[in-house]
């Protein structure tokens, strides 16, 4: 079942340049940061929500020509599977093969919403300890 949004990616070319407007202008509070081997990804919240700012490692703005800067919007869900196959179902565009690993051992499946935007349904990770 899907729950609430979980973060809003958004395409940035110089990270650290953005980091500094989000938490120094706009007051966002640091979070977690990811190297992945295409991307650097930073998160932020704010008010309890958060946004992901994502740096494509080569240079360029990634997807943001062809989907704007704000790159996905993710979607907390407690059953990504079940989720997957009802969307499938109602013939949504599916963008993935099969789930993703995701950071802090999250489960992740990207799809097409119907004006090309994309959306990540996001299964938090099991807690440890």
């Amino acid at each position: 079942m899907l729950t609430k949004i979980h973060h809003v990616g958004i395409v940035v070319s110089d990270l650290q340049r953005s980091l500094e407007f989000y938490q120094k202008v706009l007051g966002f509070q640091p979070g977690p940061r990811h190297r992945l081997p295409h991307a650097e990804l930073a998160f932020l919240s704010l008010g309890g929500q958060d946004i992901e700012l994502i740096q494509y490692l080569d240079g360029r703005l990634g997807n943001a020509s062809t989907y704007g800067r704000i790159s996905h919007l993710a979607i907390v869900t407690t059953d990504l599977k079940q989720d997957i196959e009802r969307l499938q179902d109602a013939g949504v565009e599916m963008l993935s093969q099969s789930s993703m690993a995701g950071v802090g051992g999250s489960q992740i499946f990207f799809i097409k919403g119907p004006d090309e935007e994309i959306i990540e349904l996001f299964q938090p990770g099991t807690p440890k300890g």
